[in-house]
């Protein structure tokens, strides 16, 4: 919206609430994806044609949009886009280690480390719920790279040996994926000719070693002392009614467990309004 307002002549000031410009761009698609220096070349050739951008700037907290409206903007355009992972509540939500896949990519890719177990479960069947996956794959990845550069990689290695050994290393840890050493596990309600998901994004991650359980419904999170030990699963036999609208249909008597450490819910994303106010005028 900077972009195209600033093209027809218009003085254009963003307000971004985080630290860095980019919104879901840079904070909720993993890098594979979207390469962070093509993200930041776009961002200068926005910012070049004259926008102004205010970071940590965020709407409800540091100012209102009746604060705007004093300051003399003539208009204000709401773009804050889908940072509010949606719940599924079910029993057994609230235990330990079911986490929200929004919240799982914004500690990745602000680099922060995130604890999560050897066996994951991600419920969800969009690109959201692949990403999620395949992030928690390389997350995995790169403990298990961690841990034997630690204790195998001896200190003399020149600059190039080293690289060739980590290659070794990260070919070694994919391989121990694939015979079973770190599961990332992903149930969704659709078939897996429905899955909404791009084919080659699903395939890419089955290459990786995903596990795909299609035509599943979380039933619910069982756990132990507070933590999630496993999902019940329930198998669903149509997602859409005749009317084409979501309401899912499940077959009883058909339940299973498949046991995880961590559960990650990326089964759709929400606007956050709770900063509106009935004086906002919106």
């Amino acid at each position: 919206a900077a972009h195209d307002l600033a093209l027809l002549g218009y003085r254009v000031t963003v307000f971004e609430a985080s630290h860095a410009p980019g919104g879901m761009l840079l904070l909720g698609i993993p890098e594979y994806r979207l390469p962070r220096d093509v993200l930041q070349a776009q961002i200068r050739e926005i910012l070049d044609l004259g926008p102004e951008l205010k970071l940590n700037s965020r709407l409800g907290r540091d100012f209102s949009i009746s604060d705007l409206r004093r300051q003399g903007y003539w208009a204000v355009l709401l773009a804050f886009g889908l940072h509010r992972s949606r719940d599924l509540n079910v029993p057994g939500h609230d235990l330990d280690g079911v986490v929200k896949g929004i919240d799982f990519l914004l500690n990745v890719n602000l680099g922060y480390r995130f604890s999560i177990g050897k066996k994951v479960i991600v419920i969800g069947g969009g690109n959201v719920a692949i990403d999620v996956a395949r992030s928690a794959l390389r997350q995995q990845q790169k403990l298990t790279l961690e841990t034997l550069s630690s204790s195998l990689l001896p200190d003399s290695l020149s600059e190039s040996e080293l690289s060739v050994a980590m290659k070794e290393l990260m070919d070694v840890s994919r391989a121990a994926l694939r015979m079973g050493a770190r599961e990332v596990h992903l149930v969704c309600l659709e078939s897996r000719e429905e899955m909404p998901a791009f084919e080659e994004e699903i395939e890419e991650g089955m290459e990786e070693g995903l596990k795909i359980h299609p035509s599943l419904g979380p039933k619910s999170f069982v756990g132990e002392k507070g933590k999630v030990t496993g999902v019940e699963t329930i198998r669903c036999t149509s997602v859409f009614d005749a009317q084409h609208r979501f309401n899912p249909t499940f077959e009883s008597g058909t339940e299973t467990i498949i046991p995880c450490d961590t559960v990650i819910l990326a089964i759709g994303q929400a606007s956050d309004l709770s900063f509106l106010t009935p004086a906002d005028g919106i």
